[in-house]
């Protein structure tokens, strides 16, 4: 068997492995075939199926994501991935030895969903930024509503291959779709050989925060990120910060968070290189880094639902979660155009930072999404940074009375400090919907609730304070389900409002400061250097004891 392979290889033939699972890897079997001359590996649906069903190997990543409600798609999708990015790193030499020729692995976009040709490109795309390696080929069936993905996915410089061709003609038509995807791909000024965080092993490296598995975190070396695509910029990061989000990937609540990812989504920096296809930055730039990123192009973008975007798979919170993120020396930004903002004269570092996702979170989806408008009364339950950004900007919007609520006396101080004109504390025995109803203008309820913590029983405190045609406005993380009493309020003419962060607001929170409406630096209640990221992280992580709202973390 080893003579035949290296025969084989000696005569140039590319032997593939059909058949890839997670204990060929854990076994070495795959890095042993690796060596006697496999230069590639291929899965599809049918063979990833199996591959789960007998074998105990994925039982604890399934039970991870059963407790965290992850649907049976994306779950597939999370094991799978997983799966091809470990074989990816296994097959990376003989990739660099042959200069991208060979060493590839192969996932296949499920036939069953080729109909129609978007779903085949939207999950080609998910499964390009889930495994986010340049050694990876997507693989689309042939049927005659995939040839026209064959030519979209490549000309976004996704690597394609094909299967499922059974007949001459439909080998033409496959050709010319690929043909036509590479020209689109030449004329957009992509690459062949698309790089990106693996490309090349001898460039320089950079300090990091990276993501090693629940609990593990590590301040490290790595590579220096590159241009992937020409709508990509790379950003010298001068401030960034921790997110409640970060915390909960740390506690493994976040499955499609990998090994090696670099953790992240807010911060400040400077443009310090672009691609061919950016109009707007340049190389000097002092910018905001979004959290969410955004084509700008696809009917979700169009429509104002960034955090949607149909072209990054359906997410537009990828930093941090599906490509590396901002908690690093410099970091590579896509669609660099619509996802990073100037930073204007008189707005220091640490306030844009708080633009880059707090304060539109509690903004967009508080305040706007709860149509806070002039003499509107308005409770915000939970006075955490989410809370008090909400609280921030409620009376800019118009809000005659903010009501605070929250357990902990300290962050009620702050959120007087913040805006809040009232307060109501939680504690035993309270009733708090009860005390925001007699706060209220007339004893009825407020106007708005924002709810800003994500438990059962802050949904049901925010539903029970808001009077007939009031409006409940969630902004909080739920981990489990809540109770809607619709046997009481199917008359009461409420509206109710969830949402992800579009980011779309961060002009307008400017213009705000500018005019010193709000001022964002109220957040920052500690301050460290990249080198005392760890113990950023300990006192964010330790908030409240420590009187933490939001850290930031600077270069120097």
């Amino acid at each position: 068997m080893t003579d035949s392979l290296a025969s084989l290889r000696t005569a140039g033939v590319s032997v593939w492995l059909d058949d890839l699972s997670r204990d060929r890897q854990t076994s070495g079997s795959l890095a042993a075939l690796r060596d006697r001359g496999v230069s590639g590996v291929t899965t599809n649906p049918t063979i990833f199926a199996r591959a789960v069903s007998e074998s105990d190997s994925y039982d604890e990543q399934i039970r991870d994501l059963t407790l965290h409600q992850v649907s049976e798609e994306e779950a597939m999708r999370e094991l799978a991935g997983a799966d091809v990015r470990q074989a990816c790193d296994v097959l990376r030499p003989v990739y660099e030895a042959t200069d991208g020729v060979d060493g590839r692995v192969s996932i296949e976009v499920d036939p069953g969903i080729a109909h129609p040709t978007g779903r085949t490109i939207a999950e080609a795309r998910a499964l390009w930024w889930l495994v986010d390696t340049t050694n990876l080929f997507i693989k689309i069936p042939a049927a005659k509503q995939g040839l026209p993905a064959i030519t979209d996915c490549l000309a976004e410089g996704i690597s394609v291959n094909v299967t499922l061709i059974f007949s001459l003609d439909r080998y033409t038509e496959v050709i010319l779709a690929f043909l036509e995807g590479l020209e689109q791909a030449r004329t957009a000024g992509r690459p062949a050989y698309p790089t990106g965080r693996h490309h090349n092993p001898e460039r320089s490296t950079m300090k990091a925060l990276v993501y090693h598995g629940p609990g593990q975190k590590v301040w490290e070396d790595v590579p220096d990120p590159v241009v992937k695509d020409p709508t990509d910029a790379i950003v010298k990061i001068e401030t960034t910060t921790i997110c409640g989000t970060d915390l909960h990937i740390l506690k493994g609540d976040v499955p499609a968070v990998t090994d090696g990812r670099i953790l992240g989504h807010e911060g400040v920096g400077t443009v310090t290189e672009i691609g061919p296809e950016c109009t707007k930055v340049k190389v000097g730039d002092r910018v905001i880094v979004s959290c969410i990123s955004k084509c700008m192009e696809c009917d979700f973008c169009k429509a104002g639902l960034t955090s949607h975007c149909q072209t990054l798979g359906g997410i537009g919170w990828i930093f941090g979660h599906l490509i590396d993120g901002t908690q690093a020396e410099y970091v590579r930004v896509p669609f660099a155009d619509n996802g990073l903002i100037p930073l204007p004269e008189g707005v220091s570092a640490e306030q844009g930072t708080m633009l880059s996702d707090i304060l539109p979170t509690g903004y967009e989806i508080g305040v706007l999404n709860g149509a806070v408008k002039d003499g509107d009364e308005v409770a915000v339950v939970g006075s955490g940074p989410v809370g008090l950004a909400a609280i921030m900007t409620a009376g800019p919007a118009g809000a005659s009375k903010v009501i605070a609520v929250d357990g902990n006396e300290y962050r009620l101080e702050q959120a007087k400090k913040f805006g809040a004109t009232d307060l109501v504390q939680v504690g035993e025995g309270v009733d708090v919907a009860a005390e925001l109803k007699k706060l209220s203008r007339d004893g009825l309820g407020v106007d708005v609730a924002i709810e800003a913590v994500g438990l059962p029983a802050t949904f049901a405190t925010a539903l029970g304070a808001i009077r007939p045609g009031g409006r409940v406005a969630n902004v909080g993380v739920h981990g489990k389900p809540v109770e809607f009493p619709i046997d009481r309020d199917w008359i009461n003419n409420i509206t109710i409002t969830t949402g992800l962060v579009n980011a779309t607001t961060t002009p307008d929170l400017l213009a705000k400061i500018i005019a010193d409406e709000i001022d964002p630096a109220k957040f920052v209640t500690h301050r460290f250097s990249f080198g005392q990221i760890m113990d950023a992280y300990d006192t964010f992580a330790n908030a409240a004891t420590e009187k933490a709202l939001k850290v930031v973390i600077t270069a120097q």
